[in-house]
């Protein structure tokens, strides 16, 4: 194995690989978008178990191989395990994890973007308006993509929108 980085990681998805391990999409904060072999992660006794859920947000070395990095876990910083109350804030914590996914490029860093996504996972966490954050996530993650939309001058909008405000500094470009 090469490099080794310790960095913070949110998974974004997994993948199962053989019967014992798993592949996982994650975002870090100083490498980007990786991907992640996690032998024997589906070992129900295995370390991994919990740092490979979609949503978990840890500290972790990755070492790099050859087509993957190799993940050794230090520790869970949260692990969102209540966005999976129900099935409305799943499938938008899903919808926040593909758009991250789709667009983005491996290794393709952004910090603020990760700043972001891990303050929206928090909280999605404790907020019945879960809807209402995402639309939020949206708006500032395209902002943050270079897409900044104008919603002062739309004659007839399609949705009603409301302020939502996210503890996040936009920073101008």
């Amino acid at each position: 194995m090469k490099n080794s980085i310790t960095t913070e990681a949110i998974i974004l998805s997994e993948t199962r690989y053989s019967e014992s391990s798993k592949i996982l999409r994650a975002y870090t904060k100083e490498i980007g978008k990786v991907s992640i072999m996690a032998k024997g992660a589906l070992r129900p006794k295995s370390k991994l178990v919990t740092f490979s859920q979609p949503h978990c947000h840890f500290l972790c070395n990755l070492s790099q191989g050859k087509n993957f990095y190799y993940i050794e876990p230090i520790k869970i910083i949260d692990s969102n395990f209540f966005l999976r109350r129900d099935y409305t804030t799943i499938v938008l914590a899903g919808y926040i994890s593909e758009m991250v996914e789709k667009s983005f490029l491996e290794g393709e860093t952004n910090e603020t973007v990760f700043d972001l996504i891990v303050k929206t996972l928090r909280l999605m966490n404790g907020n019945k308006n879960v809807e209402a954050l995402v639309l939020a996530f949206s708006l500032k993650y395209i902002s943050y993509m270079g897409y900044r939309p104008n919603l002062k001058e739309v004659e007839n909008p399609f949705f009603q929108t409301m302020m939502v405000e996210l503890p996040i500094k936009v920073e101008p470009f």
